[in-house]
């Protein structure tokens, strides 16, 4: 199987770059524009090597959108002679590429060309080890069989309205998730008596407010934080998009914003609604439509380059081997249709039988457990996409999270052959600092499928915000603020 794809019009640096993979890695070769299409579609490259002189000319630029727009998985490494552009500016037109590596002339000195030759494999190499996500992780901090998870939810980082309490309430946050790593028996009662040792963590949208590069960078900041208390890394953070992170300036004076989302807006009856959604499904095949969507995430997709383990696109599976099991994370995107306020109540957003295909098709056939993350619930879908798309999520996945209602709350849903369990993760940033704001902390046993969520909340109307047992969204629950459930089939009494 060829590994890699060199795209140089040059025979010298063609040479060079075949010479570092030599024995290492199998590659091809394309010095044009049309070459490297036909080979792109013909194979299943790991990653593309391509000169940054070649990627100026029209066709390079061309060659990169179609990357983008159909082969987003592909990782692209662009080799410069010198570079004096901004690499942001480049990945968030061009999300496939990875690195820009400097080569320097032709009649460079022997070390520089040693360097060039060092980077580029050891780039390569990296990229490579983590196509279709990082390696498999080792499941750390739990003993064997149990899978647990942090779910924060509603960062709404930027909005002014409550800006000036994000500080208050982000160290609140990881003041909390810090204390709990403490023995049980060292820690207050306002403490859940529990030690939190996450394997995994979920973000389920609205992390930035308006989607904005800063707003990003402040949540990377608290995800950093995070993994400093726990121990974890972006290998094991998941995250989705909300409408909050849906760049409306992006997509405002569009041809496809009129079609996709003010005549949808216009579509009273049920019968016009679906057969506009039959429309959009077909639409979707075309790349100049999908790059109005893609658009739509540019700075969210850059966010989650950096920070989470499944930066490829909006919505993907990424399996998660544990101990004597094999469990899959399905994020889906809810904001594909995101446009204005009010679109939920007037169920106005779209998961669609298209990327819930592509999804499916990418699940394995012998995972034992599969939680989904998505930002919007059911309520705020489109009547058709409620029924058909969401109860096939519901079919395909044990646990799904979700967030937007700024209110925890766990609905379980039983059938002979199957449980479901739907979990809302509230707000840790809604209304400031006067309102009750909520994460949770799952702990499931994998054997028995038995599985506590401890909830979280900000004490309300305290000067200084600080979390406590969230006993008021389930009182029946008592003092501990866990829900106890199983999440698997249970034999007939």
């Amino acid at each position: 199987m060829v590994d890699l794809l060199v795209i140089d019009d040059v025979d010298a640096w063609q040479g060079i770059v075949l010479e570092t993979f030599n024995g290492i890695y199998e590659c091809d070769i394309a010095s044009t524009y049309e070459n490297a299409v036909a080979k792109i579609h013909g194979h299943n490259y790991k990653a593309i090597c391509m000169n940054l002189k070649f990627f100026s000319l029209h066709n390079g630029r061309k060659l990169l959108t179609l990357l983008r727009d159909s082969f987003a998985e592909v990782p692209v490494i662009l080799i410069s002679g010198y570079f004096a552009g901004s690499m942001s500016k480049l990945q968030d037109r061009y999300p496939n590429i990875r690195e820009i590596i400097s080569k320097g002339s032709e009649e460079q000195h022997e070390e520089s060309m040693k360097e060039f030759v060092k980077d580029l494999l050891e780039t390569t190499s990296c990229l490579i080890s983590s196509i279709g996500g990082p390696a498999p992780l080792p499941v750390t901090g739990t003993k064997p069989g149990i899978l647990s998870w942090l779910h924060l939810s509603d960062l709404h980082i930027g909005c002014k309205e409550r800006g000036q309490d994000w500080e208050a309430l982000r160290d609140a946050l990881l003041r909390d998730i810090e204390e709990h790593r403490k023995p049980a028996s060292d820690q207050s009662d306002r403490l859940a008596g529990v030690v939190f040792e996450p394997d995994l963590i979920f973000v389920t949208g609205d992390i930035a407010f308006r989607a904005r590069e800063e707003e990003y960078q402040k949540a990377e900041s608290l995800l950093k934080s995070i993994w400093d208390i726990t121990g974890l890394g972006k290998d094991h953070t998941f995250a989705v998009p909300g409408n909050h992170d849906v760049d409306r300036e992006a997509v405002t004076n569009s041809k496809l914003y009129v079609l996709a989302y003010k005549e949808y807006a216009g579509q009273k009856t049920a019968g016009e609604r679906k057969g506009w959604l039959e429309g959009i499904s077909e639409l979707w095949q075309d790349n100049g439509f999908l790059g109005f969507i893609r658009d739509k995430f540019t700075r969210y997709m850059h966010f989650a380059v950096q920070c989470t383990a499944a930066p490829t696109g909006t919505y993907y599976v990424r399996s998660v081997p544990l101990s004597g099991a094999n469990a899959e994370i399905v994020g889906l995107n809810s904001a594909l249709m995101s446009w204005k306020d009010g679109e939920d109540t007037e169920r106005g957003l779209w998961i669609g039988e298209p990327q819930f295909n592509e999804v499916k098709e990418t699940m394995s056939q012998d995972a034992s457990l599969r939680i989904a993350l998505v930002h919007h619930p059911r309520e705020a879908l489109h009547e058709h996409d409620a029924v058909w798309t969401w109860d096939r999520v519901e079919k395909q996945c044990h646990i799904l999270l979700h967030g937007h209602l700024h209110e925890p709350g766990v609905v379980c849903k039983h059938d002979p052959e199957h449980v479901h369990l739907c979990v809302s993760g509230g707000s840790v940033h809604e209304d400031g600092i006067w309102r009750r704001q909520h994460y949770s902390y799952g702990r499931l046993n994998l054997e028995t499928g038995e599985l506590d969520l401890y909830l979280r909340m900000t004490k309300p109307e305290t000067p200084d915000p600080i979390y406590v047992r969230d006993i008021l969204t389930y009182p029946e629950a008592g003092a501990s603020g866990c829900v106890s459930l199983n999440i698997y089939p249970q034999p007939p009494q």
